[in-house]
């Protein structure tokens, strides 16, 4: 399924349906926009993403659940073993 997406700086009173979309079930979303554009931010690597999770588990303290104690101090994450699961 292809889909169209279009942002209209000056929305017209009637939109045109795409030639390829017409006499077809679809589904319109109107969502208005901010007024001024939003900057972009950067993606996150996954690596990134990986370093952030380290630096809030560093700072985590053990916490008691029951009979059980969940312990994050020593947290490591092992990329081979994690996609071995």
């Amino acid at each position: 399924m292809q889909l169209v997406r279009q942002v209209l700086t000056d929305a017209p009173p009637m939109i045109p349906v795409p030639t390829e979309l017409q006499h077809r079930r679809v589904e319109v979303i109107f969502r208005p926009l901010p007024e001024k554009a939003e900057e972009s931010r950067p993606i996150a690597t996954a690596s990134a993403v990986i370093d952030q999770i380290r630096d809030l588990v560093a700072g985590c303290e053990p916490v008691e659940l029951g009979e059980f104690q969940l312990d994050l101090t020593g947290f490591k994450f092992d990329r081979e073993e994690a996609n071995a699961r």
